[in-house]
């Protein structure tokens, strides 16, 4: 498959892909909200997951009511997440770190391709101990359209001199797989939060249960051998 489509790179998703923050968005945002006199179930969470900023902003109002202090919330998330990201690190997911300190020394071009803002991300990133091994950090404040359009994976790709057909992407939601897959990447889900749903099977060139185990398809794929 790997000369069948030339694939030279990998891209990644970053919250819930590369790193283990889809739990503390979670937490955090039920704090903001209670602080103000809402409550967030997981069953309205679960629809705000991969969402880009925008599209997040106007799911919120949705579920929350056009009435929720969305300013007021969103300044409240931002200082909560910062002292607690600070105090207690963010950690990477399952075998992620291993793959990308591989690749990296594999010289295999890498960048993150996330919903989230690029200046957001890239402290994330080094809060995680991931930040040194990407020169290329795509956020979401980048693109007009965020996932599910392709622009992310384009613009990712474009900046590794590439196109998203050459390289892997590997992603955690179906807006993030549909994404991918949208701009022609050969497409690696590994579930989070969200199982893989038939939707996700539909969209997804491989399913796999976590980062270590896509680490060893990728390998493959890319003919390289520890």
């Amino acid at each position: 498959m790997s000369k069948r489509r030339d694939i030279e790179a990998v891209l990644f998703d970053m919250d819930g892909t590369l790193i283990d923050t889809e739990p503390l968005f979670k937490s955090v945002a039920k704090k903001a909200a209670l602080k103000i006199g809402y409550e967030i179930t997981d069953s309205v969470y679960e629809k705000w997951i991969g969402l880009s900023r925008e599209d997040l902003e106007k799911q919120i109002i949705s579920s929350m009511g056009k009435k929720f202090p969305m300013e007021t919330f969103s300044k409240l998330f931002a200082e909560i997440w910062e002292t607690y990201t600070k105090e207690k690190g963010i950690k990477c997911k399952n075998g992620i770190k291993q793959l990308v300190k591989f690749l990296y020394f594999s010289k295999i071009p890498m960048a993150v391709a996330t919903s989230t803002p690029s200046t957001s991300a890239r402290r994330s990133l080094k809060i995680a101990g991931l930040n040194n091994f990407f020169t290329t950090v795509i956020g979401g404040d980048e693109v007009k359209r965020g996932k599910p359009a392709p622009d992310i994976y384009h613009l990712a790709a474009a900046n590794l001199n590439l196109k998203a057909e050459n390289c892997i992407a590997i992603e955690d939601s179906l807006i993030g797989i549909s994404s991918a897959k949208a701009a022609g990447a050969l497409s690696i889900f590994v579930p989070d939060s969200t199982p893989p749903t038939e939707k996700i099977m539909a969209v997804s060139d491989y399913i796999l249960p976590t980062g270590k185990e896509a680490g060893v398809v990728i390998k493959r794929i890319l003919d390289l051998t520890d």
